[in-house]
């Protein structure tokens, strides 16, 4: 996974302002003496919110144009505009199968070379055992001591082969490098990419600026701690 931090970042963006009002009335019922059921009115005191639809620019502090590490065909694309989420989470994955198979060798490799070592092993501790009750000639016992050397060699180099194999698997699978929305996707499934070309934006959420206008009309209603809800454009 590759990505590019772009700094300061701006977007356009759809606000709603929630703003609070203060009462409501519901009707109750009183009887007048003798007379007919008189209607009136019981305060109550509850919250009423309105919505004032808004349209802007928020500005990020952090973003990221994030590409793939390796080149292949896009078979999993997990997010869209507008997703939000969270670091680490898988994004989108490449074409695997060819990756997956030179894995499967290399560990098989390994697992044979390990069996391989693991049987030297035995054999020069067997032959130990015989050296201590001389029924074993040295030129033997060095000849087993070289052959648990080379298997360990072997050991070493295909278990190298296997973790490069590993790493080349996850490079076909895109996280995201942090928390945050999508704002921008730049690629579909069934496409082809290449290291280095963007194929996601990503913004982080953490620190960002709205802004927007607000009619005078609403301006009288406006408090410190209103609630700000938005959502972002890929346009």
């Amino acid at each position: 996974m590759k990505q590019t931090d772009t700094g300061y970042a701006r977007w356009p963006t759809s606000a709603a302002l929630l703003l609070l009002g203060a009462f409501c009335c519901a009707p109750a019922f009183a009887q007048n003496g003798n007379g007919a059921p008189v209607s009136v009115d019981e305060v109550r005191e509850q919250q009423v919110y309105r919505v004032i639809p808004l349209t802007g620019t928020v500005t990020a502090a952090r973003s990221a144009r994030l590409s793939a590490a390796t080149s292949g065909l896009v078979t999993t694309l997990l997010v869209d505009a507008g997703s939000q989420v969270s670091q680490e989470e898988v994004l989108l994955t490449l074409d695997r199968e060819l990756a997956e198979r030179q894995l499967q060798s290399a560990s098989a490799v390994l697992e044979q070379r390990s069996t391989a070592l693991a049987d030297a092993q035995r054999r020069l501790g067997e032959a130990r055992v015989l050296e201590k009750q001389r029924n074993i000639a040295e030129t033997l016992i060095r000849g087993l001591v070289a052959e648990v050397a080379e298997a360990q060699a072997t050991v070493r180099e295909a278990r190298a082969e296997a973790n490069y194999q590993r790493g080349i698997l996850e490079r076909h699978t895109l996280k995201a490098p942090f928390a945050g929305v999508i704002s921008a996707k730049l690629t579909e499934l069934g496409e082809w990419v290449s290291p280095g070309e963007p194929v996601l934006e990503l913004v982080a959420l953490d620190n960002v600026r709205l802004d927007f206008k607000v009619s005078e009309d609403y301006l009288a209603d406006l408090h410190k701690g209103a609630a700000v809800s938005f959502t972002l454009n890929s346009d």
